[in-house]
């Protein structure tokens, strides 16, 4: 719709009138985005997945100490149902160690060891002196020994090494480092 121009007094059109009204810019798109944010997007992305494969390999390769602090806690459970029967609970423990070892360690210089041998791995494994000098010498001898009798002084010797020897392990689980820092050994 055209509207006639208004003219003024002196017969001269309004050079308001001739003006149009202001043209804004289009907006700008959001899509495409610019090259930096697409490297930073798929950088967040690789560092994403990235991060995500380190979490779920540190997750996995750390089952073993979950599972083994489990069955620790299954062991001491049944040592404080029975106390008396402290050789099958040191048996249980030493083959949960042994377990353990094989998980890290190949199986043909683990397989074979018992005895002295088998607690100075041990005492390798947990940085100390534990089994081979202290309460953890029981997983060495006691499986091989005639059990005293329950009026013996030694028993109640044998049920407070063997519950010291289950709480180191706990804390001797908990701080061994995950399976593939052993791998390169």
């Amino acid at each position: 719709m055209n509207i006639p121009a208004i003219q003024n007094a002196s017969g001269m059109q309004d050079p308001l009138e001739q003006l149009r009204d202001i043209h804004l810019p289009l907006e700008i798109s959001q899509w495409p985005l610019a090259v930096g944010w697409n490297i930073l997007i798929l950088l967040f992305i690789a560092l994403t997945i990235t991060a995500l494969f380190f979490i779920y390999r540190y997750w996995s390769e750390s089952r073993y100490k979950r599972e083994a602090l489990n069955e620790l806690a299954l062991i001491q459970q049944a040592f404080q149902k029975n106390t008396s029967d402290y050789q099958s609970t040191a048996q249980a423990l030493s083959n949960l160690l042994k377990r353990i070892a094989l998980t890290l360690y190949p199986r043909s210089n683990i397989a074979p060891l018992h005895g002295k041998p088998w607690l100075t791995l041990l005492d390798q494994m947990s940085a100390s002196h534990f089994f081979t000098e202290h309460e953890g010498q029981i997983l060495g001898d006691t499986l091989f020994k005639k059990i005293p009798g329950a009026n013996d002084e030694q028993f109640t010797v044998y049920q407070h090494r063997l519950q010291t020897s289950l709480d180191f392990t706990e804390h001797f689980i908990k701080q061994l480092k995950i399976k593939w820092v052993f791998k390169n050994d």
